[in-house]
């Protein structure tokens, strides 16, 4: 009787003891997700947004970058904004986790400075060493003064001297160069943007330096 006591009692301890490795060997750890490239982009319209993703780790199914899902708010048809990706990666256990969220500034320039320009066009020249150009329309407030300016980023504007007719009527030659820079600030869900340039204008027999600001 003492012999299968001690049985019952070893075989009771055994159970417990799987019982509870099963348990400790349960995967309740989310992945962790790390977003790549920069937590704030700026993105100028009509260029869309390229997304470099994120990747994923969990500690016992390794790489599950495969699984992540990208939540995007991004609305192209109303700029000035700013808007959020997030991304969530979910294991073999169905345990997901969520990255940090990646904050997006989508810019319209021609929205901003159509009063200082005309108008603007902003497009990509792959033919050009300088991918972005961003022509005015109204350079300098001068009538049909179409000014091209090359952006190297979002940030800097070139001005290679160039030279063109200003005015509806009675046309006036005039060269143009400078540089100048564009800022931005989030102004809550919003985008406050800075526009400067600082330009030289030659005429027939002047030559004046001045500022485009807003």
């Amino acid at each position: 009787m003492k012999t299968k006591m001690i049985l019952f009692t070893i075989v009771g301890f055994l159970a417990i003891a799987t019982m509870s490795c099963s348990k400790d060997n349960v995967d309740e750890g989310a992945p962790t997700v790390t977003i790549i490239g920069k937590e704030i982009e700026r993105v100028l319209a009509p260029k869309t947004y390229t997304d470099p993703g994120a990747t994923a780790t969990d500690e016992v199914d390794g790489d599950v970058t495969s699984s992540i899902v990208a939540h995007s708010s991004i609305n192209y048809s109303s700029p000035n904004c700013t808007y959020d990706i997030q991304y969530t990666a979910t294991d073999a256990t169905g345990n997901e986790g969520s990255s940090i969220q990646r904050l997006v500034m989508l810019i319209d320039l021609n929205v901003q400075f159509g009063f200082l320009s005309g108008n603007l066009n902003y497009w990509d020249t792959p033919t050009y060493t300088i991918q972005d150009t961003l022509t005015f329309h109204k350079f300098a407030g001068y009538d049909n003064a179409i000014v091209k300016t090359y952006m190297p980023n979002d940030s800097t504007i070139n001005i290679p001297t160039q030279t063109v007719m200003c005015g509806a009527t009675n046309p006036i030659v005039r060269t143009f160069s400078g540089s100048g820079t564009i800022k931005y600030k989030r102004s809550g869900s919003g985008i406050i943007t800075t526009f400067n340039i600082n330009y030289t204008q030659v005429d027939i027999d002047t030559t004046l330096s001045s500022t485009i600001t807003n």
